[in-house]
């Protein structure tokens, strides 16, 4: 079965949050969900949207889209590879170094499965469909599972989307 492009939005800002020491490196040129088992060096990418008139009385949701070649996608361990999105108490802003600030980790709405060269499928749905919250700029984090995997792309053509339908 073909898996289309769907139809949304990019990300106004891609920051990756460092696990181990609590930083942000904000509003980066690509995103990272990086997780070796033990290292304590995993790494997810936090995502800010803002939704638009557009948007109102829609359904929205995020989705993983890996169909041009601005990425990289690896398993280590030969597994397929999921992504955990979870919602954001308030989403970055600018650079951090260190604690207290941290990602504002809040509710989990599912979990993704990757696919290299196509648009993630749905894994588990525990909110990933929601009435679109027209005129709210909202962060969401992506983040690593199992024991190792490397998520890696370029830009806005490719990683993250919010569909709106």
């Amino acid at each position: 079965t073909p898996n289309p492009t769907p139809t949304g939005f990019a990300p106004d800002a891609i920051s990756l949050y460092h696990v181990n020491s609590g930083s942000i490196e904000y509003h980066t040129t690509h995103g990272l969900i990086e997780k070796i088992q033990g290292s304590g060096a995993d790494v997810s990418t936090l995502v800010t949207y803002t939704f638009g008139p557009t948007t109102a009385g829609k359904t929205c949701s995020i989705v993983l889209s890996f169909k041009g070649t601005s990425h990289t996608i690896t398993s280590t361990d030969g597994s397929s590879l999921y992504v955990d999105i979870f919602s954001s108490l308030y989403y970055a802003t600018h650079d951090t170094h260190d604690w207290p600030n941290g990602n504002g980790r809040n509710v989990h709405l599912g979990r993704l499965k990757v696919v290299d060269g196509g648009v993630s499928t749905v894994d588990q749905d525990y909110g990933l469909k929601f009435p679109c919250p027209t005129g709210q700029t909202l962060g969401y984090e992506l983040v690593p599972t199992g024991d190792r995997q490397h998520i890696e792309w370029s830009g806005n053509t490719e990683g993250p989307m919010m569909v709106v339908s």
